[in-house]
């Protein structure tokens, strides 16, 4: 199936969800991120950190797996998968997941401190996830969200992920758009 995407002009970070407020710049924060693996130890400053996140997105009906997580989940998913944590003053900002299954590595539980966000660390995240898959030797990456989401879609269009099919995932209020980036094209996203 090939699926066709255009960004409609000023869609970027147009609107936010459930009233709350999204930038439309991205300016580099003054200050750094310590990137490192998480580990069964930080699964409370995790899930606390994904339920911030996710919970304007829940509000609006989209009830991603990250806005629901368990602890008991979290420790799974903490002692299987690749967890990324960047700290600022000993405090988890932002996180990513790499996840291996049989279609390839994806992109899992991408979040910021909604506190920081639209200072740029959403795109630093994304930066540092698809870093650290080149690094392990991901060539694609792979990661979904909701069809119909206000902001996501042209955020992953504008990364240089391409849409390749969609699907209904089980328990879910909304249909996802798949997606996928080729690592070894292009370094830099699309503009």
């Amino acid at each position: 199936m090939d699926f066709e995407y255009g960004l409609a002009e000023g869609s970027r970070f147009a609107r936010g969800v459930a009233g709350v407020p999204v930038h439309r710049t991205d300016p580099q924060p003054n200050w750094p991120l310590v990137w490192r693996r998480l580990h069964a130890q930080d699964a409370e400053a995790w899930v606390d950190l994904l339920h911030r996140a996710y919970a304007a997105n829940l509000a609006a009906g989209f009830n991603f797996s990250a806005a629901t997580l368990t602890i008991a989940e979290a420790l799974s998913c903490l002692n299987h998968h690749q967890v990324y944590g960047g700290e600022h003053d000993g405090r988890l900002c932002a996180t990513f997941t790499l996840r291996h299954d049989e279609e390839g590595w994806h992109l899992n539980f991408y979040a910021v401190d909604p506190r920081l966000q639209g200072q740029g660390i959403g795109r630093l995240t994304m930066r540092r996830a698809e870093e650290t898959a080149r690094a392990i030797g991901v060539t694609t990456l792979l990661l979904d969200t909701p069809e119909t989401h206000p902001w996501l879609v042209s955020f992953y269009l504008r990364e240089g992920y391409q849409v390749y099919g969609r699907t209904h995932w089980p328990g879910k209020r909304y249909d996802s758009l798949l997606f996928r980036k080729n690592l070894t094209e292009s370094r830099l996203p699309h503009a």
